[in-house]
């Protein structure tokens, strides 16, 4: 009977040895999928940063020709508007002298015909 009590336990005992050994490759294996899950999640963060990074970088690039564009347009805008007004200037000075040198060229024109 001893022999059978002895046989028992040390089959009880190798069940908790493969138990142990089995345990301990779950762990391992578990500490291996998080260090992989974790370089995963660290490379997705990196990943996305650098995204980020360069549409914001776009975004300023095109936001700055927008910008450009908007004051040039403005420039273009501003010098016309000074273009106009100097010509509407022009245009209402050259009215007013128009009765000058309409009254200079009849005088000089009168004194010619009456000097012939």
């Amino acid at each position: 009977m001893e022999n059978e009590s002895h046989a028992a336990f040390s089959k009880a005992e190798a069940i908790i040895r493969e138990v142990k050994e089995a345990e301990k490759m779950a762990e391992t294996i578990i500490e291996t999928a998080r260090k992989d899950a974790e370089a995963i999640l660290q490379e997705a963060r990196i990943n996305a940063a650098e995204i980020v990074r360069s549409e914001e970088e776009s975004s300023q690039k095109e936001q700055g020709k927008k910008l450009a564009e908007a004051r040039k347009t403005t420039d273009s805008a501003a010098e016309k508007q000074d273009i106009e007004k100097e010509s509407a200037a022009l245009s209402a000075k050259a009215s007013r002298n128009i009765p000058k040198a309409t009254s200079l060229v009849l005088g000089a024109f009168e004194e010619l015909i009456s000097h012939e």
